[in-house]
């Protein structure tokens, strides 16, 4: 994951934390940091290294008194409200949120901006900011899709003006070929109105039985019963044309 993803995953989870977690000293965002590293081994597994992690910021439960220092309490409240871990049993096991996805060198780099953010001297303004840029962000997303669906309806506009161009300057013969070949089940309504077109009706066969032929479909010993109907109907108009 990028920089500024890891930055925004971690405003979004600000947004949500109480007051209280901007009352910590310097000192216990150091604890937790220092218990974040401890789980660190150059051997283990990404993996590995992230489980230890969880495991050794959840034996904060397990402390009545005080962490290097620095209240338990105080680095309790830390540890559930950034990680979200509440207690030691759930430290024991991989975390399913989706902030234990990230590789635990992002996972650092998270709590860093959260660590930033908390010891921000004004709290309530930082959350203001925050929601204001939500709103940017919705509204941006929300012009954006307007103009790419704008834009794919103008290009389908542009597309079937061209396409019409091109079926104008067509003789009849190749405007038939053309909508055959690109219209889907177009040889079919092509067949049922082949009476329709009179003289030029032989013009359809022709095209109907090239195009069958092209697509496999004038096999006589695989056609169905209908199309081995559609084959003799254009095969009889050819050849009487022909005699």
């Amino acid at each position: 994951m990028e920089r500024y993803q890891i930055l925004q995953k971690a405003t979004r989870a600000f947004e949500a934390f109480d007051e209280s977690l901007t009352e910590k000293k310097n000192s216990v965002f150091g604890v937790v940091k220092r218990l974040m590293r401890s789980a660190f081994l150059e051997k283990q597994t990404d993996e590995e290294n992230k489980l230890n992690m969880r495991k050794a910021l959840s034996g904060v439960y397990r402390v009545k008194d005080s962490i290097a220092g620095c209240s338990s309490q105080a680095v309790q409240n830390v540890v559930k409200q950034v990680f979200d871990i509440r207690n030691e049993k759930e430290g024991m096991e991989p975390g399913k949120e989706d902030l234990w996805k990230l590789s635990y060198e992002e996972i650092l780099l998270y709590y860093s901006y959260i660590e930033r953010m908390a010891k921000s001297s004004n709290f309530k303004r930082i959350k203001a900011l925050i929601l204001e840029e939500d709103k940017i962000i919705e509204e941006s997303k929300k012009k954006a899709k307007q103009e790419r669906e704008w834009r794919e309806k103008e290009r389908q506009q542009k597309e079937k003006e061209e396409q019409q161009k091109r079926l104008d300057k067509m003789s009849m013969s190749e405007r038939m070929e053309y909508e055959i070949a690109n219209g889907e089940g177009k040889d079919i309504e092509y067949y049922q109105k082949m009476d329709d077109y009179g003289e030029e009706k032989v013009l359809v066969a022709k095209i109907l039985k090239d195009y069958w032929v092209a697509t496999g479909k004038w096999d006589k010993k695989k056609a169905s019963k209908k199309q081995k109907e559609k084959m003799a109907k254009v095969e009889g108009i050819l050849q009487s044309m022909e005699g």
